[in-house]
């Protein structure tokens, strides 16, 4: 244990000298986009890692679209820096920037490493199997309703496969707050409601057919978004939490205009989907 302790000492005073090597290699530009204003930013960090005589590689990179300094609340930058890097510790988006490209996680503290060394390097020697964490983000907005998208890929070196997310924040452009899930309806008995529409609805027979099996209840994501047309709450679920990796990432839509007869939507939601208008259309089909 004291040999492991020391080596974490040693490996989180060698990350926070990385922090500031990787910063240099970070470039932004401005991209208008809409009410919001974002730098685009990219950066990338590569690394020699010897453990035990064994050396491995590693490359930590992001492309970004970020919106400018002073646009958004000290509370709304920080979810987006939670959503984006799984962070919650970091006060700004630069300091979260520098934390990831200086994030060895391929370090695995469940060992005693004997001998742990590594470096920032310019270049991958060509033809080694290297582990490779990304993320990237995107945001548009349409109608004063913005949406920020992250994804992410992380894969070891020697995996079978990657494991990959996507995460969203849906943004008020007059308010300037984002939009959780309790503002546009009563979630009690949500699940079921859910379960319901995988099981009922053709818009989600491929959920349908994806499911461990049928269920009567399934969880209440964090994660969802409005659809483009403003039709459908789409609930997002992770790799494994209602169907296998082979799958993927799975999105059950709740349409509106089907939803606000079983659950208790919100006037603020019936206000931005235009409720009223999704009902009448409905009565004319």
């Amino acid at each position: 244990m004291k040999t492991l302790s020391k080596t974490l000492i040693f490996v989180f005073f060698m990350m926070s000298l990385l922090l500031t090597s990787c910063q240099h290699k970070a470039s932004s530009s401005k991209y208008n986009s809409h009410s919001l204003i974002c730098d685009k930013v990219d950066g990338i960090c590569r690394y020699k890692i010897v453990i035990n005589d064994v050396t491995s590689y590693l490359e930590n990179s992001y492309s970004l679209y970020w919106p400018n300094a002073g646009q958004l609340s000290f509370d709304t930058e920080k979810q987006l820096i939670y959503k984006c890097f799984n962070d919650s510790i970091s006060k700004d988006f630069g300091q979260a920037c520098r934390k990831f490209l200086g994030n060895l996680w391929i370090l695995d503290e469940s060992y005693c490493l004997d001998s742990v060394s590594f470096q920032e390097i310019d270049t991958i020697p060509s033809g080694v199997m290297y582990s490779t964490y990304r993320i990237e983000s995107s945001y548009n907005e349409d109608a004063g309703l913005g949406r920020f998208i992250f994804s992410s890929e992380l894969y070891p070196e020697g995996a079978a496969h990657g494991l990959y997310g996507v995460e969203y924040i849906n943004y008020d452009c007059e308010t300037s707050r984002t939009i959780s899930l309790t503002d546009l309806l009563d979630t009690t008995g949500l699940g079921m409601v859910a379960a319901q529409a995988i099981e009922s609805l053709d818009v989600n027979q491929e959920v349908k057919d994806c499911l461990y099996e049928p269920r009567k209840e399934v969880p209440i994501p964090s994660n969802f978004f409005i659809d483009s047309t403003r039709s459908n709450l789409m609930l997002v679920y992770p790799l494994y939490e209602i169907a296998p990796y082979a799958c993927g990432i799975q999105s059950v839509a709740l349409p509106f205009s089907w939803l606000s007869t079983r659950a208790s939507l919100t006037p603020y939601a019936r206000q931005i989907v235009k409720l009223d208008v999704q009902l009448q259309t409905a009565d004319n089909i």
